[in-house]
């Protein structure tokens, strides 16, 4: 089974002010949130078995 150091998780924002490169600090960091509490809750279920 491979290591969770050997998965890399990219991320990409498109669309709106992102096409321009210039997302604002809040939602960047409301949506890497969300997305770092979805990869939490996969996880936590794959490794236990457990569901939410």
């Amino acid at each position: 089974m491979p290591t969770l150091s050997q998965h890399r998780i990219r991320i990409s924002y498109q669309g709106g002010l992102a096409d321009d490169h210039s997302l604002p600090g809040y939602d960047g960091a409301t949506s890497i949130d969300g997305i770092s509490r979805a990869v939490h809750i996969a996880t936590h279920a794959y490794m236990t078995g457990e569901t939410p």
